[in-house]
């Protein structure tokens, strides 16, 4: 059948299809189309060896920019006082050269990178000596025009160039872009409020409704280990916010910072619909451990998954009193060997005069326990 389809369509082919090709298709048309497709891949070639040659003579052009402006930036960062980098800046050699150059769009931006690099790896008076030069040149204003541009890479680069110049009068688009729709956009200028105001700045906590990635929370957490923080105000409300990924930052504050008082509203968070928060808050609770915590874990260690469940234990290795021993006593009957052990472990926490009750609730059981007994004997728990 396959075969007779075939045959039937080369001879379509040929005895219709290519006559009436031969009649409409002229010598002339043929050699027009050629010469199209000649001229669009000469263009083509032509566009890209432009491309390469400018490419070039840019990248030359930048590196002796780099070099000069480093030199600048160098003398600029050792000066004692704002007169002496004055005193600098008007020498014949510098204000010929430097002051020309920064009437260029493309020279001014090379230099704005190079004087954020230059900030980000100096300190005390060398940097707020680029900061004062930064802002003598108007620069400041080359970095909120590109922050309004509608490219995210370069709206993201110009938020990091005002942050790392401590340019604050610009927080109200900050606040903006904190919730912009682009990921890295709403990451930098996060990044970058935390950076200018610390804690205080994380008030844009109250309105985001994008999701922090772990990344982005580890970043933020980075930023406020270099901050002083003098109050946690807005605590209660993230820890309550709609936003998960909002309620786990929070927790995370409260872990790193050891913030005891707000326990209970960590707590609360055992029955959170998110299976994320609810581990954040266990490990949370871990950290921040009271008379009262285990008791709290273990009403909840029945309405959680295993997962959970292990999280819990694992808290209790590092924290449980002599309250938790009874419940840690009835795991050591888990059907898993590895919550047998977790548990174990934290019934020796509690006190090394507790090994016998653990080697004889163990041999007690029906099942087979060789392996669990090698273990906690190469612990030295029993």
């Amino acid at each position: 059948m396959l075969l007779c389809l075939y045959k039937l369509s080369c001879f379509y082919y040929i005895t219709i299809v290519l006559p009436l090709l031969n009649s409409i298709v002229t010598e002339a048309m043929l050699e027009m189309a050629m010469l199209f497709f000649i001229s669009v891949i000469g263009c083509v070639l032509i566009f890209i060896t432009f491309y390469l040659i400018r490419y070039a003579i840019r990248s030359k052009i930048r590196k002796k920019l780099y070099n000069y402006f480093s030199n600048i930036i160098s003398e600029i960062a050792i000066c004692e006082s704002v007169s002496e980098i004055q005193s600098f800046l008007d020498k014949t050699s510098v204000k010929r050269i430097l002051y020309k150059l920064l009437q260029s769009t493309f020279c001014r931006q090379v230099f704005i990178h190079q004087l954020t690099k230059a900030a980000g790896n100096v300190a005390g008076s060398s940097n707020e000596n680029l900061k004062w030069v930064y802002e003598h040149f108007h620069l400041e204003k080359d970095s909120e025009l590109r922050m309004q541009s509608n490219r995210w890479h370069i709206k993201a680069k110009a938020i990091q160039e005002l942050a790392q110049m401590q340019q604050k009068k610009d927080i109200k688009k900050l606040y903006r872009l904190a919730n912009h729709s682009n990921e890295f956009v709403r990451q930098e200028a996060q990044t970058a409020i935390v950076k200018l105001f610390g804690f205080s700045g994380l008030r844009f906590l109250n309105v985001i409704t994008y999701t922090i990635t772990d990344w982005q929370q580890f970043c933020l957490l980075q930023e406020l280990t270099l901050k002083r923080i003098t109050s946690f105000a807005g605590m209660e409300r993230w820890i309550r916010s709609s936003n998960s990924s909002v309620v786990i930052f929070a927790l995370r504050l409260v872990e790193t910072y050891h913030w005891h008082e707000l326990h209970d509203e960590v707590a609360a968070q055992l029955t959170h619909p998110s299976e994320k928060v609810q581990q954040k808050s266990i490990q949370t609770l871990g950290e921040i451990y009271q008379p009262h915590t285990g008791k709290l874990l273990i009403a909840a260690y029945n309405k959680i998954n295993k997962q959970l469940q292990f999280v819990v234990l694992k808290v209790f290795e590092k924290a449980a009193s002599e309250n938790e021993i009874p419940f840690l006593l009835q795991q050591l009957n888990h059907p898993d060997n590895q919550f047998k052990l977790i548990a174990a472990r934290a019934i020796h926490n509690c006190g090394a005069e507790n090994r016998a009750i653990i080697r004889d609730t163990i041999m007690n059981n029906g099942y087979s326990a060789a392996a669990l007994l090698s273990k906690l004997l190469e612990e030295e728990i029993v």
